[in-house]
């Protein structure tokens, strides 16, 4: 049997650069983990690390447009992390860049999509809302990659995530 360590919980604060930077600093370890195991994936398509540069600045202009302030976390958490800029897209933009990776080698997609999902109705809750939580469990090694992230945000509302 498999014994998982107990994730860390990494706490950060403050703007979304300042708050990626803390990110990055308290989880490098775990974040170049997640990068290898995402960069691995693209290397058995047949892809090359510079691919991922390549995939990753097709989606980069586009969160640049709807989300800038995530692309200033992302930004943070590369320099915290020690990392390219392209690597933390890879990471967050994975979906994405695994299917068009799959598309431009005509892989087939049979694998689990990894997601489960669970929903607390609002009459079900101590003070009537609705609670949603949603992980990616799509595959073993993703536990090695995985902390407990909590998020005082200026910019919005705080959250406690597991990711």
């Amino acid at each position: 049997m498999t014994t998982v360590a107990p994730f860390p919980l990494v706490e950060i604060d403050g703007a979304p650069r300042a708050r990626g930077m803390a990110y990055g600093e308290q989880a490098r370890g775990r974040i170049g983990a997640s990068v290898a195991l995402y960069a691995g994936q693209l290397d058995r398509f047949g892809f090359r690390r510079d691919d991922v540069a390549r995939f990753s600045q097709i989606f980069l202009p586009r969160l640049r447009r709807w989300a800038p302030d995530l692309v200033e976390e992302m930004e943070g958490i590369a320099s915290g992390a020690n990392l390219d800029l392209s690597s933390i897209v890879l990471v967050n933009a994975r979906t994405e860049i695994l299917q068009l990776a799959r598309r431009e080698k005509g892989i087939s997609d049979d694998e689990p999509d990894g997601c489960t999902g669970a929903v607390i109705l609002p009459e079900a809750t101590r003070n009537g809302r609705l609670i949603h939580g949603q992980n990616w469990d799509w595959k073993a090694e993703c536990a090695e990659t995985s902390v407990v992230l909590r998020i005082r945000r200026t910019d919005g509302p705080d959250l406690l995530t597991f990711t």
